[in-house]
């Protein structure tokens, strides 16, 4: 009996863990997306994780960023449709997904981030048909801390 006592307080402590990581979480998309629509993208690439900061050097990341907002445009709305939280090995992070409207349409954004304190951006992944449209500028990637040698 003891057991099953113990198991379910671990597991009720995990889960509030995963709420409160969660929530920070939850936080810094807002602040992503108040800098994404001012233009500091140097503000977002510095607070990122450094494993995001190996695989997307600062030029790249406000390369993409700037392309990205040119062609989706502004924020206006955005509602959290998705969520987990990955204790494993380490490597503890969050994933948040967003059903997004742009000034230029719509899109879905996926988020990453760490569990640090505050939580640091790991990756951002945005999927919509305004970014199928043909690029104007220099070829640009969609996903941002995705290594390219992963494909």
């Amino acid at each position: 009996m003891s057991r099953i006592v113990a198991a379910v307080a671990l597991l009720a402590l995990a889960s509030c863990q995963g709420l409160e990581d969660t929530n920070k979480a939850e936080e810094q998309v807002a602040a992503f997306h108040a800098a994404f629509d001012s233009g500091q993208y140097g503000r977002l690439w510095d607070g990122s994780a450094p494993t995001m900061q190996q695989i997307t050097p600062r030029p790249q990341f406000e390369t993409m960023l700037t392309d990205m907002r040119q062609r989706l445009g502004n924020v206006k709305s955005s509602k959290q449709t998705g969520w987990s939280v990955n204790y494993d090995g380490g490597a503890s992070q969050v994933t948040l997904t967003y059903e997004t409207t742009f000034a230029n349409g719509e899109g879905t954004e996926t988020f990453i981030y760490d569990t640090q304190d505050p939580p640091k951006l790991m990756g951002w992944h945005v999927e919509s048909p305004v970014l199928l449209q043909p690029v104007r500028s220099a070829p640009g990637v969609a996903e941002i801390g995705k290594d390219p040698a992963a494909n």
